[in-house]
This record gives structure tokens, C-alpha cells and sequence, in this order.
């Protein structure tokens, strides 16, 4: 029996890393000439990352069975997602204005919030550290400027 949350997560994520390889990474990379490692290796990286193990989660779900608790119906669930799509195009939109870290934070509190975290300290604490390591280590010790 297949596991519908785990299948449309999967989707989803594809689509996501998709996304981001052919629109979002290029619109917010600049091309340098001198450089050990091209511009968008890292987040060409990531996103292919992301779009693999969504695959896997997808494929996964196929063969999965369900859960012992109930599911959320398939609308109530394709509104998360939606609702989770838009706030996240809106804080790739916002990125140029305001920033890697505050978008980071909104990006990571709205994953975070779609898989149904409730440990509120576990939630801040990652929605706040991920983004400023992602900034150290590209803006500090790589030197890659971030939006």
C-alpha cells in the first residue's frame, strides 16, 4: 500500500531541486573567471542532492505501509504544500532585498513546519543555526558571496 505523504514529500523535493538548478541557482549566481571551484558547483550540488533523495522518498513511499496513525487528506495535505511553495518562492523573491540569513531562517521554519516538527527549542535552534553556518561557510570560508 502506498504511503501518500512520503510519495507527494518526494515529489515535491524533485520538483524543488529542479527548480532550483534551472531557474533559481542561475538567476542568483554570478560567473567568475578566477575561481578553484565554479560559481554554482555547491548549490548545483545541493539542489541535485535534494532532488535525488526526493526521488528516493517517493520511491520509497510506493512501497511503504501506511501508517498506524491517520493521514491528513489529500487536500488538506496538497494545501500544506501549496501554502509551503509560495512561502518559499517569496523568500527566494526576498533574498536579493534582505538577505541570505533572514530568508534562511523563513526557509528553514517553513520546512520544519511542513514535516510537523513540534520540539519549539529544535525547531529555533536549526531555523536560526543553519542559515549563519551556510553564511560562514560560503561568505567566510569560501569567500562566495551570498544574496
Amino acid at each position: 500500500m502506498m504511503h501518500t505523504s512520503k510519495f507527494l514529500s518526494g515529489l515535491v523535493a524533485v520538483a524543488m531541486g529542479g527548480v532550483l538548478i534551472l531557474w533559481i541557482i542561475p538567476a542568483q549566481t554570478l560567473p567568475t573567471i578566477f575561481a578553484t571551484v565554479p560559481s554554482g558547483f555547491y548549490s548545483n550540488f545541493t539542489s541535485g542532492m535534494l532532488a535525488t533523495s526526493g526521488l528516493a522518498l517517493a520511491v520509497s513511499g510506493i512501497f511503504a505501509k501506511q501508517p498506524k496513525q491517520p493521514q491528513s487528506s489529500a487536500a488538506a495535505l496538497a494545501a500544506r504544500f501549496a501554502v509551503a511553495l509560495i512561502l518559499l518562492g517569496c523568500a527566494t523573491a526576498a533574498m536579493p532585498l534582505v538577505g541570505f540569513i533572514p530568508t534562511g531562517v523563513g526557509i528553514c521554519l517553513t520546512t520544519l513546519l511542513i514535516m510537523r516538527e513540534d520540539r519549539w527549542p529544535l525547531v529555533a535552534a536549526i531555523s536560526i543555526c543553519a542559515p549563519v553556518f551556510i553564511w560562514i561557510g560560503f561568505e567566510i570560508i569560501l569567500g562566495r558571496p551570498l544574496p
